[in-house]
């Protein structure tokens, strides 16, 4: 069974190959955002720096009353 895949794998490897640029571009303007984007949501930014805060950024978000608006808004948006 390892064998028939492996074999499948080597038959079509110009495909893979083929497929490797799409793969390259979905990292580079996805996931590496998405990383950097979560890395940079534990930081406060000033005109100095970055200072590390952690979850406080998070308890800021989820005790401000404009958030629970807008979050109520989308949910019913998204339901309609």
């Amino acid at each position: 069974m390892v064998k028939g895949f492996f074999r499948r794998v080597y038959k079509g490897r110009w495909g893979y190959f083929f497929i490797l640029p799409a793969y390259f571009f979905f990292a580079w303007f996805t996931l590496i955002p998405l990383y950097e984007g979560l890395k940079l949501s534990f930081y406060r930014s000033t005109l100095r720096g970055l200072t590390y805060v952690g979850l406080d950024n998070f308890r800021r978000l989820l005790s401000d009353e404009a958030f629970h608006y807008a979050l109520r808004n989308t949910v019913i948006f998204v339901l309609i």
